[in-house]
């Protein structure tokens, strides 16, 4: 999880990482409707869309393994997703139902378009992610005019995953220096155990940063002193951005 959180202070000098975040955002929002229109029937417009991804990845200072390993950790996850859908109710009877496997032409294909849709979808927003600094993103929401509790719910919701990450690396590294040598059935008391001291703490710090901002006048919105101007590369980017894109559509 830490791979996802970037530092607010780290600004790489690559085009990537220097372009307004509002040009970001409107650049992924447009790919991914495109993306989710595009069918597995049009093969060429998702290629292309692959293709682009890759170029973007490449310009960013992201290593292509470590790009890799994150989407390794998700597959698994939109794999058994996507194989449901071969799964379909059956009735034999009006007293009996069951389901069956449903490996026809059809089926598989759509399980394979939801599985690219995904995994580009999952792409483009890491990639997004790792080249926008959080802060920046969170003024640029403000710069769209977004309601405050939008920002700050955005706001607490990446505070709260970071919190969850940094406890569960603590409690991952002591874990590792104390229980070492233990046979399977200790080892899964042992992290019950600590996933319930996990819940816990991770309830109790939500409860002290609640009452700190509290106690020093927090009104449901937060200020970002982050300074952002728009500039003419943003213009010209976002204008080519989008006329590739539109390029793409009408492949």
């Amino acid at each position: 999880m830490f791979d996802l959180i970037f530092s607010e202070t780290n600004i790489s000098p690559k085009i990537t990482y220097q372009i307004d975040p509002r040009v970001k955002l409107t650049i992924l929002i447009s790919f991914i409707v495109i993306l989710i229109s595009t069918s597995v029937y049009d093969p060429l417009r998702l290629f292309v869309l692959a293709f682009v991804l890759v170029i973007l990845l490449l310009s960013s200072d992201l290593p292509l393994n470590k790009f890799i390993r994150l989407l390794g950790k998700i597959y698994p996850m939109i794999l058994m997703i996507s194989l449901f859908q071969l799964i379909v109710p059956v009735s034999q009877s009006q007293i009996y139902s069951g389901f069956s496997l449903d490996l026809s032409r059809s089926n598989l294909l759509s399980v394979l378009e939801f599985q690219l849709h995904t995994l580009l979808t999952f792409s483009a927003t890491i990639l997004f992610v790792i080249t926008t600094p959080f802060i920046r993103f969170l003024k640029s929401l403000e710069k769209l005019k977004l309601p405050a509790w939008i920002v700050s719910t955005v706001f607490f919701i990446y505070r709260f995953i970071y919190i969850l990450s940094h406890e569960l690396n603590r409690m991952y590294v002591a874990y590792n220096s104390r229980y070492i040598k233990l046979n399977m059935i200790a080892r899964i008391r042992v992290q019950t155990k600590l996933f319930t001291v996990f819940i816990t703490r991770i309830f109790e710090r939500n409860d002290r940063l609640y009452h700190a901002l509290i106690s020093r006048g927090f009104n449901g919105s937060i200020s970002f002193n982050v300074p952002m101007k728009w500039r003419l590369s943003d213009t010209l980017i976002l204008i080519s951005a989008l006329l590739l894109l539109t390029v793409i559509v009408v492949i």
